[in-house]
């Protein structure tokens, strides 16, 4: 995720997703203007992020983690909880 996380053009698309669905509220962190990752330790990788989303289902949720650019099946997992 390091160097997902590293690219520059997807991480101002993430941001610019996050920015654009007023539902999403990603707590970590606060990076400058907006909010950042979570690590156990600073100088650790990053272990992720919460969100709390407002929604009328669990599908819309699933929808807004699966659309997001630093969603990667292969590199994050999620859980949804209520």
């Amino acid at each position: 995720m390091a160097k997902i996380r590293g690219d520059r053009s997807r991480h101002d698309a993430h941001v610019a997703y996050v920015r654009a669905h007023p539902e999403l509220a990603i707590v970590g962190p606060v990076v400058g203007p907006v909010v950042g990752p979570m690590a156990q330790r600073p100088s650790q990788d990053v272990a992720g992020a919460t969100w709390t989303v407002e929604a009328d289902s669990r599908e819309a949720v699933e929808k807004l983690i699966l659309k997001d650019p630093y969603y990667l099946p292969s590199l994050r997992s999620y859980s949804i909880r209520t």
